[in-house]
């Protein structure tokens, strides 16, 4: 018995192929046609049921073909028949308008299934079409009408909710609307689009009132019309509400449930297309983008940048010796330690940063609108949220996850993203020979960490200030006098005032020699609204500046020893001394950046200053 007609449109198809002979054997009528202009001459002379368009020899001539068929024929089911190789593409063919997608090679059972599934589709289709078309009886509705056409084929989930909210309202003639949609249903309800703040996040239904409206589509309660948007076998795909004044008419009801047809089919393609292509952006593990996705993004936001002058900063996170973690824990437990970390990077960054994932022991995140200080932030804010939380656990082995994290900025280091990751890798690699790593400081809090860089060895000689300037390396001990103390101050005070108003913070705990040193030290920097000063202090003083903020110690601190830190954006250096004799300070000053960050962390933590900094 013949079932109708299916045209398929390949420029290489013959008559021997399998799907011509499954769809005959089905009891179909085929036609094929070798492209888009003459398979819409062919559909005007039949009534077809369905298309199927090979995008096997070129990829992009299948799109234009589908893109031509769904123009001329809109209520029209199309199978795409593509290559493995372009599966990652699926979203693109859905966009074009395809209604299912069939990959190569092809089997019978799947020719059979796809064609079942896309003619219930059109056969939906085409029936909320006629009561559509029957209960337009003002020429205004045809407006109406066209938007709904352009339901059918759009996918992108927000564009089409607002498409099916502005639909609904100008039906009922309201102006307060909201649309939810259910991706998942494990998942809930999620607000895509809504005209106004009085809506909630999820649609404030009991389960009964839910399972009736599953059932009757349309829901009147407390002036508040709630709609289904429902799938093949009444699966729900999302809800709509509007506010209302009064109660539908039948025609107003009518058409509502075909508009809420339109947008079942919609939304299943839609939802489809938005799973196709979280998937392929996106890590399932731990919802971190693909790194071609963030590389693409990077070079967008650095075009950006260098037409409105503007930082950007990205920042690696280096997993250690995964190979080795590999050998000692499940996969499970790697994953497992993996995804929670990755779930405080997120904590940590804020909604307009992008996170991506690169390999199991790569993650980077782009700060746009961040310049080094701002990245040296978001370091600092980071190791100090994954300190003692982030374990793999094994039965009675217990191993810390161990994370090196460092960061490049546009344009200050490099104007590509290959020069920025180039800095930021030297930076990683840099860490394995700061002092903080080579004297396993990991584990020290603050003052005792002080004490091993700060008392020297036997071998250290007084020193005057150039003397110590001739020493080679970023960190080095010495005796100092207090005239060599100022000495460095005044050199101190001197760089910092070479841009007064440079981004940076500045951390002083000076003891009794803060009347000699604090004025040359203060002097303009206090001008500068991108910098801070952090005074430690034993006693409560007022605070003189907005930028100048104490921090109270307690007093058994007082005499421990004093410091001067500073770090900015171009530079970072710091002075530790404490007074071994009279006149004679032991010391130790560095401009290891890794060191200090560290430093300045456990400092944050010694006296619990986390907001201040």
């Amino acid at each position: 018995m013949e079932q109708g007609k299916i045209l398929i449109i390949d420029s290489e198809l013959n008559s021997g192929t399998e799907i011509i002979e499954v769809l005959k054997g089905s009891g179909y009528e085929v036609v094929s046609a070798p492209d888009a202009l003459k398979g819409v001459g062919l559909l005007s002379d039949g009534n077809y049921r369905a298309v199927f368009v090979s995008l096997r020899r070129s990829f992009s001539e299948g799109l234009r073909n589908i893109r031509g068929i769904k123009l001329a024929y809109p209520d029209i089911g199309i199978v795409a028949i593509l290559n493995r190789d372009d599966i990652d593409n699926i979203p693109e063919v859905f966009k074009a308008g395809a209604s299912e997608f069939l990959p190569l090679p092809l089997s019978k059972e799947g020719i059979s299934n796809i064609l079942k599934k896309v003619l219930e589709k059109h056969q939906m289709s085409l029936e909320y079409t006629k009561v559509l078309r029957e209960g337009l009886e003002y020429i205004d509705l045809l407006n109406l009408y066209q938007k709904c056409m352009k339901i059918l084929v759009t996918t992108d989930i927000e564009l089409l909710a607002g498409l099916v909210l502005e639909v609904f309202c100008e039906t009922v003639q309201v102006k307060k609307g909201c649309i939810w949609c259910l991706f998942k249903e494990e998942d809930g309800f999620k607000r895509i689009k809504s005209t106004s703040e009085d809506f909630p996040e999820v649609p404030e239904l009991s389960e009964e009132e839910l399972a009736k409206i599953s059932n009757e589509v349309l829901l009147l309660k407390d002036g508040k019309l709630w709609i289904a948007i429902k799938g093949n076998g009444s699966r729900l795909l999302g809800m709509a509400c509007l506010m209302v004044e009064k109660p539908l008419n039948e025609r107003q009801e009518n058409f509502i449930k075909s508009v809420s047809g339109f947008a079942a089919v919609a939304f299943d393609s839609a939802i489809r297309a938005s799973i196709y292509q979280q998937y392929i952006l996106k890590d399932p593990l731990t919802d971190a983008y693909s790194f071609s996705y963030f590389s693409d993004y990077v070079e967008k936001e650095l075009s950006k940048s260098k037409r409105f002058k503007r930082n950007l900063s990205i920042i690696l996170l280096k997993i250690e010796n995964l190979n080795k973690l590999r050998n000692e824990f499940q996969e499970y437990t790697i994953k497992k330690g993996l995804k929670r970390l990755i779930e405080i990077l997120f904590e940590c960054v804020r909604q307009t940063d992008i996170v991506a994932r690169k390999s199991d022991d790569e993650y980077y995140v782009l700060l746009p609108e961040t310049d080094y200080f701002g990245s040296l932030v978001t370091l600092r804010r980071f190791n100090t949220s994954i300190k003692d939380k982030i374990f793999l656990v094994e039965g009675s082995k217990t191993l810390p996850l161990p994370v090196r994290i460092a960061s490049g900025t546009f344009p200050r280091d490099g104007g590509t993203l290959d020069m920025l990751l180039y800095c930021i890798r030297k930076r990683l690699e840099s860490q394995e020979f700061s002092i903080f790593k080579k004297m396993n400081l990991e584990t020290k809090d603050f003052w005792d960490l002080f004490n091993i860089v700060v008392t020297p060895d036997r071998s250290i000689q007084e020193l005057t200030k150039n003397q110590a300037d001739d020493i080679e390396g970023e960190s080095r001990q010495a005796i100092f006098s207090e005239s060599v103390i100022k000495d460095i101050a005044e050199t101190f005070h001197v760089e910092l005032n070479l841009n007064s108003t440079m981004r940076g913070a500045f951390f002083l705990k000076l003891g009794r020699m803060k009347e000699r040193l604090l004025p040359k030290l203060t002097t303009k920097i206090s001008d500068s609204t991108a910098f801070r000063i952090y005074r430690f202090e034993t006693e409560d003083i007022t605070e003189t500046s907005p930028l100048m903020r104490f921090i109270r110690i307690p007093a058994e601190d007082a005499e421990k020893g004093f410091f001067l830190i500073a770090v900015t954006e171009d530079f970072s250096y710091g002075l530790f001394f404490k007074e071994i004799d009279k006149n004679k300070y032991a010391a130790f000053h560095t401009s290891d950046p890794y060191l200090l960050e560290n430093i300045i962390a456990k400092l944050q933590e010694r006296y619990l200053i986390y907001r201040e900094m």
